[in-house]
């Protein structure tokens, strides 16, 4: 799981040009949203695996940073996927 780190956390700081198109803007923010419901769900089982160091202070930094509210409805959904009230992706399209 530490190794997934850096990719994930690449594609989360990645900045756009300020003369980027919409479609260029959209394309980043999907990427982003990517990365975070790929974190939770890493970070699922990363409370299985063990320790994972690297791993956790990501998963940390990003509860508390820019994508922390994604972050927390993403997981939402995953907790309540596995108790069979919801569908993760239901809030795919918000910001």
């Amino acid at each position: 799981l530490d190794e997934t780190v850096e990719p994930l956390k690449g594609t989360l700081s990645n900045r756009i040009k300020e003369n980027a198109v919409k479609s260029e803007i959209d394309k980043n923010n999907e990427l982003c949203r990517s990365a975070v419901r790929a974190a939770v769900v890493l970070n699922k089982l990363a409370e299985q695996a063990g320790s994972t160091p690297k791993f956790d202070a990501f998963v940390k930094d990003t509860k508390i940073g820019s994508w922390s509210d994604q972050f927390n409805i993403y997981q939402n959904e995953l907790e309540n996927k596995e108790s069979g009230s919801g569908h993760v992706g239901d809030s795919m399209d918000q910001p």
